[in-house]
């Protein structure tokens, strides 16, 4: 895995080097990010936060962005901040919807149930919960990758 973290680092400073201030370097950044999480949880999180912001003013890049929105609602969720998991999530679900990416939409969905499950919402996570199913049966398949996905985001919550 060093070699990769190490590989991911240096696409960050070759896109920087470069002067690619697009989507070569969000995808660089978002790398850099998941590879790094284990070891340095807020440098990850920097980088998703900077491929967030590019993806989000690149025209065309809205499946790209709710990737990054799924990566911050995690974090904040992991910490406890429940309604800003929820804020970022929200403005991700109709692009995505509209794009059909059913295993995307699933993990946003996932993760906005656990958010308002641990916010004290509990109904409406239930019904945000059934959703998520129908939509992750498509993308993941079998029931055993959509019960696996579901344990996942359950593990991000505190509660």
């Amino acid at each position: 895995m060093g070699k990769r973290r190490a590989a991911a680092t240096s696409a960050v400073s070759i896109a920087r080097a470069q002067g690619w201030y697009d989507t070569r370097l969000a995808f660089s950044l978002f790398a850099h990010g998941r590879l790094h999480l284990a070891v340095d949880a807020n440098g990850a999180f920097a980088a998703f936060r900077e491929a967030d912001r590019i993806y989000r003013t690149t025209p065309g890049a809205s499946l790209q962005a709710a990737h990054m929105g799924v990566q911050l609602a995690a974090y904040a969720l992991s910490s406890g901040r429940a309604d800003e998991a929820i804020s970022i999530i929200d403005p991700h679900i109709t692009s995505v919807k509209s794009a059909e990416n059913a295993a995307l939409l699933s993990t946003l969905l996932m993760l906005k149930a656990e958010a308002l499950d641990y916010a004290g919402r509990s109904t409406e996570a239930q019904l945000v919960r059934l959703d998520s199913l129908g939509w992750a049966r498509y993308g993941f398949g079998s029931t055993a990758q959509v019960g696996a996905r579901l344990q996942e985001i359950a593990a991000i919550s505190p509660g």
